[in-house]
Parts: structure tokens; C-alpha cells; sequence
């Protein structure tokens, strides 16, 4: 039992049974009467343990950020993210999915607030209807420009002339560079601020996790997550049996970004990067990811890999505003 009843040489009544004379006194909080342990007991379970002042109440865990995910109905979460997200990211956001341009811009239009948005690039560039592409790419520009933060997913868009001018939109330069894998490594400099007074897009503690020595085992490429091996078939398909990437790089195939400032890419190529479809240097406003300031204090970020391995994952929740502390997707 957490409180136990202590004699006291006062008279108060009974909690329980209003019975006065000899009675004794909660030990924490020492308000409450008791004539017996019994009536103690009794009242700790029926409310006392909630309510005794010397109870040292548990501090409540802040509340998960929200995030809406709109994604396409050729590329859902299974399809979208290494499996990984599927252990992880229900534990650090508050998850809201959408599979269909209408969905996502029903839940657009609805009173449902959210602290980010990560978009599938499909929907909002390589859509069927292009009125139902027009009026998502204009809510979720209002949303990032009113002070909202939104994460691109560009791997997959095929219209690759539309992101140049949605990005101007938001005052970027930003647009679709080539297709093809190469190695990219965390940008230490990354500092979207550029001295602004404004909370930073990423804590601190995911800050650390994404610049620290990446792990690596021998045979599979970067260390999965112990419990990977748990998760149903289907979602264990993908991302296995990779040639490791070289030392401290991610080496993935993307769509990568041009003309991102230095101080806004999140990850971009490693020194003497290649195109692998040629051998070609990168461009050296090239990024894999990015995360730039728009409008009246908010953010929006491009993330083109297709591969979404574990690094990957961590950033795009990064980016979102979850709080990655190291170990959370890796060892």
C-alpha cells in the first residue's frame, strides 16, 4: 500500500465512516482521519491515491507532435517508408493518414489542426485531376506560408517541371535535379536560422542523431533496428540484403533538389560525389534533403530519397518536429 494510516492525537472524524474519537491520520499528506486501517485502505482505492497532496504526482509526458501524412494511393506508409517508420514513428507523432488528393484536401479543409504535414510529391504534382492539384498545392502553400511546417517527399514525382514554381511560391529557388544514386553525407553546417529569432526546425538531441558516426554491420549495410525481425513479412520486404554504403555516407537513390543555399541542406553530396548514371560531378547546389524558412516563420523541406532507409526515416520525423534522441532507430 502507498499511504499507510498513523496514529495522531487529534479527533477528527472519519473519512469514511464519520466515526469520531481515536482516529488516525493519512501519513503523506497527514489531512485526512482514519478510525482504522480499513477505512484507509478503503479510501485510497476509492479516490485518496489520486488526490492525496503527498502523493508526488508523475510530471506528464509533453504531448506527441501531430502530423498528418497525405499520401498516394500507389505509394502508402508500407510502400512509402523503410519498415523501420513502422516501428518508430507511432511512438514520436501523432499519425493522421490520407491515401487520395481528395482525402488530403478534405482534411485540409477540415477544423483539424496539425504540427506538420509530410506530403507524398504525387498528389500534389503528378495528380489526374489537376483542379483537385491545384487546390491541395494552394492549402498546403497557405499552411507552410501561415507559419506551418511541410516536408515534401519528391522521390517519386514525375512532373518534375512543377516543383520549380511551387517553390518559388514560397520565395525558394529550389528545383528537381537528376535521378540516380550516389553517396550523401549530414550537413554539420545545416542552419536554416541564419540568425532569425525563431525556435530551430530540429531539437537539438535529433541534431545529434543525424551528425553521429553512422553504424554499419558487414553484411546488410547500416544496423537495423532490433526490432525489425518482428514486424509482419510484408513489411520486412524492403530495404535488406543493400551493398553497404561507404563509411560514415548514405548511398541511395533519390531525386535530388537543386539550388539549395548551403546553410539549408540537410544532407548533400559527399566530396567528389559521381552521378551514377554518368561521371559527371555533382552539382554543388545538390542536396538529398533540405529545410528552408518561408513566410511568416515556417518551414518547408524536401526529402527525395526512395529508399527512406533508417537515416532517412529519422530525418523526415526530424523534420516534422519529433524528438529523435540517439538510439531511438539505431543502436
Amino acid at each position: 500500500m502507498s499511504s499507510q494510516a498513523i496514529p495522531t492525537s487529534g479527533s477528527g472524524a472519519c473519512q469514511v465512516c464519520k466515526k469520531e474519537g481515536e482516529t488516525m491520520r493519512c501519513s503523506k499528506c497527514r489531512e485526512v482521519f482514519y478510525c482504522s486501517v480499513d477505512c484507509q485502505a478503503s479510501d485510497w482505492k476509492l479516490g485518496h491515491k489520486r488526490t492525496c497532496k503527498g502523493v508526488t504526482k508523475k510530471a506528464s509526458s509533453p504531448p506527441l507532435p501531430s502530423v498528418a501524412l497525405l499520401l498516394s494511393e500507389a505509394h502508402d506508409a508500407a510502400d512509402t517508408f523503410h519498415p523501420i517508420w513502422h516501428l518508430v514513428a507511432p511512438k514520436l507523432a501523432s499519425l493522421t493518414t490520407t491515401t487520395s488528393p481528395q482525402a488530403a484536401v478534405d482534411l485540409l479543409e477540415s477544423s483539424t489542426t496539425f504540427g506538420a504535414l509530410v506530403v507524398q510529391g504525387e498528389i500534389m504534382f503528378d495528380s489526374k485531376d489537376k483542379a483537385l492539384e491545384q487546390k491541395l498545392q494552394k492549402l498546403v502553400k497557405s499552411y507552410t506560408l501561415r507559419g506551418g511546417r511541410a516536408i515534401l517527399l519528391g522521390g517519386w514525382i514525375q512532373a518534375h517541371d512543377q516543383l520549380k514554381p511551387f517553390a518559388q511560391g514560397l520565395g525558394l529557388k529550389w528545383e528537381v535535379g537528376w535521378y540516380g544514386r550516389t553517396s550523401y553525407e549530414f550537413n554539420k553546417s545545416f542552419n536554416p536560422l541564419n540568425g532569425a529569432s525563431l525556435s530551430p526546425p530540429l531539437t537539438p538531441s535529433a541534431l545529434t542523431h543525424l551528425s553521429r558516426p553512422l553504424q554499419r554491420t558487414p553484411s546488410s549495410g547500416i544496423t537495423l533496428h532490433p526490432g525489425y525481425a518482428k514486424l509482419p513479412a510484408h513489411l520486412r520486404l524492403r530495404g535488406s540484403g543493400r551493398a553497404p554504403p561507404p563509411d560514415k555516407a548514405i548511398f541511395t537513390k533519390s531525386l535530388s533538389l537543386w539550388g539549395v543555399a548551403p546553410k539549408d541542406a540537410l544532407y548533400f553530396p559527399t566530396p567528389g560525389a559521381r552521378s551514377s548514371l554518368g561521371a559527371e560531378l555533382i552539382e554543388p547546389t545538390t542536396a538529398l534533403a533540405a529545410m528552408a524558412r518561408v513566410g511568416d516563420g515556417g518551414w518547408f523541406g524536401y526529402v527525395g530519397d526512395i529508399e527512406m532507409d533508417e537515416e532517412m526515416a529519422a530525418a523526415v520525423l526530424a523534420m516534422a518536429g519529433c524528438v529523435i534522441k540517439p538510439g531511438v532507430l539505431l543502436p
